[in-house]
């Protein structure tokens, strides 16, 4: 994995471990986390791939 997919990994594990009361700084950073990889085709997935 990358440096972007193990972050996150890592973010989705702190939000769910957080809650609902998860600072908005994480759910900032894990909204570009997605985006990155939905744009960039993260998970080696190239645009337009399976993700």
């Amino acid at each position: 994995m990358g440096l972007i997919e193990l972050l996150l990994v890592v973010l989705v594990i702190a939000a769910i471990l957080g809650g609902i009361a998860v600072s908005p700084l994480l759910w900032i950073l894990l909204l570009v986390a997605l985006v990155v990889l939905l744009t960039g085709g993260g998970f080696g997935y190239r645009r337009g791939g399976r993700l």
